[in-house]
């Protein structure tokens, strides 16, 4: 059994042979440091860098170490812990922004655990491998983190799924088998689904007989496959139809030919009645018949040949070829008159190879970020009334860079604009939009969305070839969530 004592930090060194750095030769700790920064990305070592020099270190859990002999030790667990430290307090200038408010220097001792190496193998194992049936730290499940969240009044991950369980009572795990946790985020923010039960903008949460209702209807139509999974794939008319007949199995099939004015009340005059059981309150019911086609039957839904779509039905980014932006199919509303005419075109490109679509999604993503960047910051100009700033750490260069030139003859995009809108976007005072906006950017960074414009550029000015396929799925998310969060602050 090791000890606990107090060591000044200058004399803990990073472990030149961790794990997370596996085959490399590393000679000296700052090659260590740099290694382990780069493999765990900066982005993620400046956010554990603000916290530890905001709060300090946890007082929970020690840094496990092995003496040298020689008044210094080899840190075993805590290697990320002690290289932004050191980064800090040794100027590194990727670290510039973290002001060390608790005045951490590398003279100041810290309580350390410090054994010998067997066992500190031993601890890092169970620390770094998971439940290990019981013997590591078991993760909170997504529910469990988003209660935990909301009682540290933070925004829950999935804002949709939290009200739901709240309204239900589903406290525990055994309570999300019919239907997931995540699962209902995607079922209460799919546009499918809102149409189902007449919804025109969002849920009203405090209609709680309305919601639980819902929740039974969706229960009781419960598919094979994850909603997650299952509703992105409803794409044609037809396909829509058969689930709705899952979960309104009692409609009569003649009210499919009623009007808008002939249809229940919409949820916010809810009135609990059997109305919600024969009823089909969807607005794709009522709309116009699209134009025929030039060539063959056309699908109400995209407008596009039946043919096209049948070939798209089963389309993965890993099944060849994979079409762009299929937006719709992803329950994603998009409904600003600014994107969708350039959405609309991606989604009818012929692509028939994967090097091609590799090449030309640059293309794509640049020009659909260059319309959507240029309009909102000009909108933005007359509307920062909707935001509340005042709460922004340097507003000043965030306004200075979002009024940036707006001239037709250069390039609207820059890193630092898709870094700056984020944190506007999420300070909308609308506090539904400010939770739907939020959730789009969930799991990510500021800096990933500037990381995937610089990759954009690389591949546009010549500098790189085309994305990398594992890459491409993750980027074609990033930019629709980002048109999204757009999209929800424009519109009224």
């Amino acid at each position: 059994m090791g000890t606990l004592k107090s060591v000044c930090i200058r004399k803990l060194i990073v472990w030149t042979d961790n794990p997370r750095m596996a085959n490399e030769q590393i000679l000296t700790e700052s090659e260590a440091m740099q290694i382990l920064i780069d493999e765990v990305g900066l982005a993620k070592m400046k956010v554990l860098a603000k916290d530890v020099f905001s709060y300090g270190l946890n007082p929970h859990r020690q840094i496990i170490a092995v003496s040298n002999n020689d008044e210094t030790y080899n840190v075993y667990d805590g290697n990320r812990r002690i290289s932004v430290i050191k980064s800090v307090l040794l100027e590194d200038v990727r670290f510039a922004s973290i002001e060390n408010t608790v005045g951490l220097t590398l003279d100041t001792e810290i309580l350390v655990y410090t054994t010998d190496v067997e066992e500190a193998l031993r601890l890092i194992e169970v620390e770094h491998t998971g439940e290990a049936e019981g013997r590591g730290q078991i993760p909170w499940a997504a529910f469990q983190r988003d209660y935990a969240f909301k009682h540290n009044k933070k925004e829950a991950v999935y804002p949709y799924a939290y009200e739901v369980s709240r309204i239900c009572n589903l406290n525990r795990k055994s309570d999300f088998i019919k239907i997931p946790y995540t699962d209902l985020d995607t079922i209460f923010s799919n546009e499918i689904i809102k149409d189902l039960f007449g919804i025109e903008n969002e849920w009203d949460f405090n209609n709680i007989d309305y919601i639980k209702e819902v929740y039974q209807k969706l229960c009781s139509a419960k598919t094979h496959t994850p909603y997650s999974r299952y509703l992105p794939r409803l794409k044609s008319e037809k396909e829509i139809a058969e689930f709705k007949k899952r979960v309104f199995p009692d409609r009569r099939e003649d009210l499919a030919q009623q009007t808008q004015s002939s249809l229940p009340l919409p949820p916010n005059d809810y009135n609990p009645n059997p109305a919600l059981e024969q009823a089909l309150p969807t607005k794709a019911l009522v709309k116009a018949a699209p134009p025929p086609a030039v060539a063959g039957n056309t699908d109400i839904k995209t407008g596009a040949p039946s043919s096209e779509l049948e070939n798209r039905k089963n389309n993965s980014y890993k099944v060849s070829p994979t079409l762009l932006f299929q937006w719709r199919g992803k329950g994603i509303n998009i409904n600003h008159a600014v994107f969708k005419p350039t959405l609309e075109f991606s989604i009818v490109l012929q692509i028939n190879t994967d090097s091609e679509l590799r090449r030309i999604a640059a293309y794509l993503y640049r020009v659909l970020l260059e319309i959507a960047l240029r309009y909102w910051c000009n909108w933005y100009h007359s509307n920062e009334n909707v935001f509340n700033t005042n709460s922004l750490s340097d507003y000043d260069k965030i306004k200075d860079c979002l009024f940036g030139t707006t001239s037709a003859e250069v390039s609207f995009i820059s890193e630092n604009k898709i870094k700056y809108i984020i944190p506007v976007l999420e300070n909308i005072k609308n506090p539904t939009k400010n939770s739907m906006i939020r959730a789009r950017f969930k799991g990510r960074t500021a800096q990933a969305y500037a990381d995937m414009v610089r990759e954009l550029n690389e591949i546009i000015h010549g500098a790189k070839e085309y994305i990398d396929k594992s890459t491409l799925e993750k980027y074609d998310e990033m930019i629709l969530n980002y048109l999204v969060a757009l999209s929800i602050s424009l519109n009224d």
